[in-house]
């Protein structure tokens, strides 16, 4: 992608898409849902189609702030950064989330991240009351303690419905790993480096048309999956290097996509 540091119509972009965030974006129960494709590989961050969370925290366990100083365009990817306080302000980290939402099809993303104690990094879907919606979600979890694993989540009305932590492969080129989830009604299934790796129960599966979500953060509340956090840690960061999303039925956005292998019959 060619890119380093900050490129000033970037941050420009992303200030824009923090402007007026408060306790998030609200949205009403019966929004639109979004019916087109789309890869996004950063080369310039799109307000039109990322929110930029900044100015709070989802709650007591998380221990760092939403804040847009957390979200860069740097080294070919969309940087979300976990900053430790420091300089008369607390702990910042980065989220950014779709504005529309999307119900079925292919969720993927390429990350690298940063492995710390205390800290994690997330692609996932989610939609909540803040949406005006039921809390149900699809989650890849990445926590930075102990063997890499992919925490894999999803939540039906409120409630978790089915989880699992899968072991990754060590040897992900470049660093980079590819994962993401094919939701259908009734059908879910996760792949990591494009291989299926779970699937959840049909009763488990969400209805409820959602956001496409991606952040580092951390807790100081949740060593017990987490680990404990070194204070004298420095920053870490999840880059991202593309997201796509594929409607059901729709032609495959990039080579090796889960996409492509699904409409070939293979998968």
């Amino acid at each position: 992608m060619g890119r380093a540091g900050w490129i000033g119509a970037a941050a420009a972009a992303v200030a824009l898409a923090c402007a007026g965030a408060g306790a998030g974006p609200a949205l009403p129960a019966g929004a639109a849902v979004a019916e087109a494709g789309f890869i996004d590989g950063f080369e310039r961050f799109d307000p039109l189609r990322w929110y930029v969370s900044d100015g709070w925290r989802n709650g007591s366990w998380q221990d760092c702030d939403w804040s847009a100083r957390s979200v860069a365009l740097k080294e070919g990817a969309l940087r979300l950064s976990y900053l430790p306080a420091g300089g008369g302000h607390g702990a910042r980290c980065g989220e950014v989330q779709t504005r529309a939402r999307y119900l079925y099809g292919t969720f993927e993303a390429r990350l690298r991240w940063d492995a710390a104690p205390g800290r994690v990094a997330a692609f996932f879907t989610y939609a909540g009351p803040s949406m005006g919606a039921r809390h149900e979600e699809i989650d890849v979890e990445l926590p930075g303690a102990g063997q890499p694993v992919a925490s894999l989540t999803v939540w039906r009305d409120g409630a978790r419905a089915t989880t699992a932590d899968i072991d990754l492969d060590a040897a992900a080129a470049d660093g980079f790993v590819d994962v993401g989830f094919v939701w259908a009604p009734g059908r879910l299934t996760w792949y990591l480096a494009g291989r299926p790796v779970l699937s959840a129960p049909a009763e488990a599966v969400p209805t409820t048309p959602q956001k496409i979500m991606l952040s580092h953060w951390g807790s100081a509340s949740m060593a017990d999956w987490l680990g404990r956090g070194d204070p004298g840690r420095g920053a870490t960061a999840l880059a991202v290097d593309f997201v796509s999303y594929t409607p059901p039925g729709a032609p495959c956005l990039w080579q090796g996509s889960v996409a492509c292998e699904r409409a070939e019959g293979r998968r």
